[in-house]
């Protein structure tokens, strides 16, 4: 992939600085005479951790410029590491002025370069515009309060010089008052600063999730805790304007400072090496995956390998424009904050999508990786969701013509109850009122025969309401409705469970037709137990009946449920709620 130039003049000259700025303060460390004027000075154990902070932020910096995966981490570890050292230019004693000079001017882009980090990590920029903003001032102030001390500041006029107190090569109009306002303005931006970052780093633990926080905690946490220092170094100074790194305090917050740092090192570089596995992990895809993947194979062998949970591959398919899980089962796309979608795109056409956590791998080199290691299993799994989804739409247009099927019977139960039924039950009204009103015999007996003749027709359209649509079923549910059942038949109908709860519309009255039908075609008594494990309800009747109707089996199917004859009476499996991982049935949706 191309570069532009200033990338890559970036990437030799940054570490290149790294290396110069880390010899030069182990030369000042190498040569400072008796007088204390850096705190590596101290002592012996002080001296390691500001060497150990200093390398191995440019080591950590330099590993992750040249990896280029980590966003502009590498170029901020290395400026913060040059100004770390740069405190030790300072203090160089026998060393040139120059180098003094550079000193004091490059050891304030330390916060700056904290603050950017914490905010932007592991991205190249920040996300938000206030974090975009934030970054700009930080870098503006650090830089031109710099760039003004070097120009006003004379050491052999500051009385509380204790560091480089010799000269300044950049000194241009000395101003000790308008110095001692630079240096209190730069305490007080530096506490409120320091401040801000650490707060800003609490933020963005608390809103991340928990795969982006544990990626770049190790990050973030050691550079704010170190601009945190900052802060604690400008109170400090701003209490006792002397400063003196014998004292407790001052030393105190150095090696906080140097620890903090040295964490920051140590999980940048850890963070590049877990970048890196993961690129080499997902080049080597096509192995994993093997030469015949399986469906679902490829989202499960990359969240393996990013170790992203979160992570969902979709197919896009052409025909029906839209984008489909390996199941078959439409996708619907919600990238929010922190995530980020990959398009794997072949000769200019969507082929797939993988959603995934921003924090956790580049868009643009996942798209690249993917693309050349896993096309076969990208082709092998967006055919078969093309055929999931088709089997898909398959059931539901099954499951919804069951369920219109269902609303005309219960409509047309609904209207003989209302209309032929009631009417009914006036006219036998009407001829109770006349037989108990006429006195001749002959009329008396066609009338109680008309009367019975209308009690029968009543019974039957009763029967034939109920034998199309139990309206006990949907008023008292499937328990209710069994019983009720038990007791029209004419021989034992034995129920030893049935769950008290409601269950899905169609899947109540799938299960009562079971058994209503198995009742039908019954040579002897029936034991019947519907039980519900789970997502599925199992109807299980044992006892002697004969062929159970083909369109019993259909029903059954079109809800993604199962009947199976067995020795001893029968067993059907009903779907009754989310889809069962193990094989990947859709269930039927519940009433609203």
């Amino acid at each position: 992939m191309d570069r532009p130039a200033g990338a890559i003049v970036i990437r030799w000259l940054l570490p290149v600085l790294g290396v110069v700025g880390a010899a030069a303060a182990i030369g000042a460390l190498s040569t400072s005479d008796q007088r204390v004027t850096n705190y590596a000075q101290v002592s012996g154990s002080v001296a390691a951790l500001t060497i150990a902070a200093g390398l191995g932020l440019v080591m950590a910096g330099t590993f992750a410029v040249w990896d280029r995966t980590i966003g502009t981490a590498g170029q901020l570890t290395i400026v913060a590491g040059l100004g770390w050292f740069a405190s030790m230019w300072t203090g160089w004693g026998a060393g040139p002025e120059l180098a003094r000079s550079l000193g004091m001017a490059v050891a304030p882009l330390v916060l700056p370069a904290l603050i950017h980090l914490v905010i932007s990590y592991p991205s190249r920029r920040a996300s938000t515009t206030w974090g975009r903003v934030a970054t700009g001032v930080g870098w503006l102030v650090a830089a031109g309060l710099s760039v003004a001390r070097a120009v006003v500041r004379d050491p052999f006029l500051d009385p509380d010089c204790w560091s480089n107190c010799s000269g300044n090569a950049f000194l241009v109009v000395p101003n000790p008052d308008l110095a001692r306002e630079v240096d209190e303005f730069w305490l007080r931006f530096a506490l409120a600063a320091g401040a801000l970052t650490l707060g800003i780093a609490a933020w963005r633990l608390t809103h991340a999730d928990r795969a982006t926080r544990a990626t770049w905690w190790l990050v973030v946490v050691p550079a704010a805790v170190a601009a945190g220092g900052y802060a604690a170094y400008a109170v400090a100074l701003l209490r006792d304007p002397a400063e003196d790194p014998t004292k407790v305090v001052f030393r105190s917050i150095y090696v906080v400072q140097a620890i903090a740092l040295t964490c920051l090192a140590i999980g940048l570089a850890w963070a590049v090496f877990r970048a890196r596995h993961r690129r080499f992990a997902v080049a080597r895809l096509a192995d994993d995956l093997g030469a015949a993947p399986s469906p679902g194979s490829l989202q499960s062998v990359l969240v393996r390998t990013l170790g992203d949970v979160s992570l969902r591959v979709s197919y896009w398919l052409p025909g029906s424009q839209r984008y489909v899980d390996a199941a078959g089962r439409p996708i619907t796309r919600q990238v929010g904050p922190g995530r980020a979608a990959t398009f794997v795109v072949r000769h200019g056409q969507p082929v797939a999508l993988v959603e995934h956590d921003a924090g956790l791998y580049d868009a643009s080199e996942l798209e690249e990786q993917i693309g050349s290691a896993a096309r076969l299993a990208i082709d092998n799994e967006r055919l078969a969701a093309e055929v999931q989804a088709r089997m898909e739409d398959l059931r539901s247009s099954r499951t919804r013509i069951v369920e219109t099927a269902d609303e005309a019977r219960r409509h047309l139960e609904r209207d003989l109850h209302d209309g032929a039924q009631q009417r009914l039950l006036a006219f036998t009204y009407e001829l109770r009122l006349a037989r108990a009103a006429t006195t001749d015999p002959e009329l008396a007996a066609a009338f109680d025969l008309a009367l019975a003749e209308a009690q029968s027709a009543l019974a039957e359209l009763r029967e034939l309401a109920n034998g199309i649509f139990p309206a006990i079923l949907d008023e008292a549910g499937l328990d209710a409705a069994l019983w009720s059942l038990a007791e029209e038949t004419t021989f034992p109908l034995e129920i030893s469970a049935v769950p008290p709860e409601r269950l899905p519309a169609a899947v109540e009255r799938t299960a009562y037709l079971v058994v209503a039908r198995t009742v039908e075609v019954a040579t002897s008594s029936l034991s019947i137990a519907v039980t519900h494990p789970g997502h599925w309800l199992v109807v299980e009747i044992r006892g002697a009946f004969g062929a159970l109707p083909e369109h019993l089996t259909d029903r059954l199917g079109a809800l993604g449920g199962t009947l199976a004859r067995q020795a001893d009476g029968l067993r059907a499996e009903i779907p009754c709620g989310p889809e069962d991982p193990a094989d990947g049935r859709v269930h039927a949706s519940r009433r609203g």
